[in-house]
């Protein structure tokens, strides 16, 4: 069985678990990158690294420290990228689905964008971005641009891409926008 691999990337705040979760509901396998960064944060081996370099392993304290020191961010993705990778790909290899969703803020950014067939960027206007991001967290509004001007510009992104979801209209716009790109990619090469 020939399984279709696709990348879902956007900005911070842009609607890709939305688009993802979407993707779950018409039968894809959806593996989660932040998720799994999350899980290795827990991991003994690299514990002790971080611990090393951030004096502590507390996520919200870590959170503080690199999205305040663009060189931290960079050491502590060099920790976790590699593990994240190869989990990722243990999983695609694992499953039994046809379909798989990785769903990867830094899908570009780590080089995992080679792995998929093709790449969704979702993007949403910068107002909307930010309302989004203030109603799931407590970081203030300085935080939150902060973070998003971490990131790779939403053009450069979507240079990248095969197809752009368009998140700024309703659930049932981006449904309709999924399943269109779920038809265009059923022949995959």
């Amino acid at each position: 069985m020939r399984k279709i691999i696709i990348g879902v990337t956007g900005s911070f705040g842009s609607g890709k678990t939305t688009v993802s979760k979407i993707f779950a509901k018409l039968g894809a396998v959806v593996i989660d990158a932040d998720n799994l960064c999350h899980d290795f944060l827990n991991n003994p081996n690299l514990k002790s690294k971080i611990l090393n370099i951030f004096g502590t392993t507390n996520r919200k304290k870590i959170g503080e420290i690199v999205f305040n020191n663009k060189a931290l961010l960079k050491k502590l993705e060099k920790i976790l990228h590699p593990c994240v990778i190869q989990e990722i790909k243990n999983k695609v290899r694992k499953t039994n689905k046809k379909l798989i969703v990785i769903d990867a803020p830094l899908l570009i950014e780590s080089g995992l964008n080679k792995f998929v067939d093709k790449v969704i960027v979702v993007k949403t206007n910068y107002s909307n971005q930010i309302k989004r991001i203030q109603r799931k967290t407590i970081l203030s509004k300085n935080q939150i641009i902060k973070r998003i001007k971490l990131q790779m510009p939403l053009k450069e992104k979507l240079k990248f891409s095969n197809y752009v979801v368009d998140n700024n209209g309703s659930i049932s716009d981006i449904e309709k926008q999924v399943k269109k790109i779920l038809q265009n990619s059923k022949g995959v090469k």
